[in-house]
């Protein structure tokens, strides 16, 4: 991705405890992508981005997009942008 696009590498780690059952912990390392002079995030596994997953920022009436089935788009979008810039 070039054009305004900013990116990072993100090592994610999760851990799950459950009462009575042993912890789980999962790895994931993806890439973040951002247009910070625009209003989409993205992520993927490749470098390039071809497979990144991209969502916008705004709802249709403009609204910060927090709290959805992607996760937290707004706050992705300004924590990556607010590094790099």
């Amino acid at each position: 991705m070039g054009n305004g696009w900013s990116r990072v590498l993100v090592k994610e780690t999760t851990r799950i405890r459950d009462a009575g059952l042993p912890a789980s912990t999962t790895h994931k390392t993806f890439w973040q992508f951002a247009k910070c002079d625009g209003d989409v995030v993205g992520w993927g596994f490749r470098s390039d981005g071809l497979d990144a997953r991209i969502d916008r920022i705004y709802d249709e009436n403009g609204g910060r997009l927090e709290d959805n089935a992607s996760g937290q788009l707004y706050t992705r979008w300004e924590v990556l942008c607010n590094a790099i810039h």
